[in-house]
């Protein structure tokens, strides 16, 4: 059994280059399997380099392309409602936001790491886009069923090889109408990015396992723009027959999906007994973050 690593180690690998996921694929023995513990820590410490990024005319002018772009494949299914699932510093969500012909009401994004969250926030502000961003999980999402019209993804389903069906059920569970992924795509890619992609634990066989789970699979090729050519985008859009239009609520419990309860500045889940802290502004919504309180309410 492996000891515990800690965050200063970590943190000292990163900062002398070391890819963190690779160290602990290392470290667990797993070639191909990323832990979502290792997805968390190793986010949370590039958190600000995206937006960074931004600032450098390669990154920026990629970004107007590849922003663009998804706008005009968003403005096709005029959504009312739209989310982010693994937003992390929303520097494709803002973009998009800003390019699409008329912007959704509700717009939202989730990652899994609060510092990301937290860069999210501050970027999608910069750009006057107004939306609410909070911390959970892809594998647990805190949203109602049929929360939004669109639920899509950009590049955050990519280093959860292993993971892929128990994401795609929770993706298409929250979605009213469409799922659209842009994640790396091994069965479309070039010979590099199959390599690519199995070196570094991505996912893989999306429309595969979509189809399997009995969804519609209304596009799937290779996208527009791709960063890293050794990486090639796939657009995978999955379409669902609408439910009833979705409540004024949409953070939800990750245990038990249901609505959560404003109390005393944090948010509450009747059903679980659990209080979820909100940081900065920024609701912590992964099941670990709960605290059981089943007296809660009555300290109001």
């Amino acid at each position: 059994m492996n000891e515990p690593v800690s965050m200063e180690t970590v943190a000292k690998l990163y900062k002398g280059g070391h890819n963190v996921m690779a160290f602990f694929r290392e470290l667990n023995g797993s070639q191909e399997t990323n832990t979502l513990d290792a997805i968390m820590v190793s986010y949370d410490l590039q958190s600000g380099t995206y937006t960074r990024a931004l600032e450098t005319t390669s990154y920026a002018s990629f970004m107007e392309r590849f922003s663009t772009a998804v706008a005009a494949l968003m403005d096709g299914f005029a959504p009312g409602s739209i989310l982010e699932a693994g937003v992390g510093e929303a520097s494709t969500f803002a973009n998009v936001m800003i390019r699409m012909k008329r912007r959704p009401v509700r717009c939202a994004g989730f990652d899994l790491s609060w510092s990301r969250v937290f860069y999210a926030a501050k970027y999608a502000r910069k750009l006057n886009v107004q939306a609410e961003f909070v911390v959970g999980n892809l594998t647990s999402i805190p949203s109602p069923d049929a929360s939004f019209d669109v639920v899509y993804t950009s590049d955050a389903v990519e280093p959860n090889y292993g993971r892929e069906v128990d994401i795609l059920k929770e993706l298409y569970r929250v979605a009213r109408r469409y799922v659209v992924l842009l994640e790396p795509s091994y069965e479309l890619g070039s010979d590099e990015t199959r390599s690519h992609i199995r070196d570094h634990g991505y996912c893989r066989n999306l429309r595969g396992f979509a189809e399997g789970l009995g969804y519609k699979i209304v596009e799937h090729r290779l996208f527009d723009h791709s960063f890293n050519e050794k990486s090639q985008t796939g657009l995978l859009v999955i379409e669902k027959d609408p439910p009833p239009s979705p409540g004024e609520q949409w953070m939800g419990c990750p245990i038990c999906k249901r609505s959560l309860t404003p109390a005393t500045g944090h948010l509450y889940c009747e059903q679980c007994r659990r209080i979820y802290p909100v940081l900065r502004g920024i609701p912590c919504l992964l099941a670990e973050n709960g605290i059981l309180g089943s007296k809660y309410l009555e300290a109001d």
